[in-house]
């Protein structure tokens, strides 16, 4: 069984670098270190320029950083991308789009299990 995912591991990443969350705050721009802790908490979701600023400042990808939200939305999108899949058994798709999809899922077998879970679900 696998460990469930933090949201994000900004925590764990400032503290490896031996930052404050003040001096973060500063980093991101902000003379308020509560709002770090909100990030780091979970409370308050950063937007866009607020993860790449992390990502700079940790030299970590955002996809590592923010680790549990990264990992539901690709869930998400692969769950969408099974229902294009099947939308598309009906008409004829140029086969760069397909080959776009199937590379969302980098395991084809993945890929086929999902295909046949989906089924299920739809029947």
């Amino acid at each position: 069984m696998s460990a469930k995912q933090l949201s994000n591991y900004l925590r764990t990443f400032r503290k490896r670098s031996g930052l404050s969350q003040k001096e973060v705050a500063i980093l991101l721009g902000s003379l308020c270190g509560s709002k770090v802790s909100h990030y780091e908490s979970a409370k308050r979701i950063p937007n866009l320029e607020t993860v790449f600023a992390y990502e700079v400042i940790f030299s970590v990808p955002a996809s590592q950083l923010f680790s549990g939200i990264f990992h539901e939305v690709k869930n998400e999108v692969e769950n969408q991308a099974i229902r294009l899949l099947h939308n598309w058994k009906t008409v004829p798709v140029p086969e760069h789009k397909t080959v776009l999809i199937h590379s969302i899922f980098n395991d084809s077998e993945y890929l086929l299990e999902k295909l046949k879970s989906f089924d299920v679900h739809e029947s």
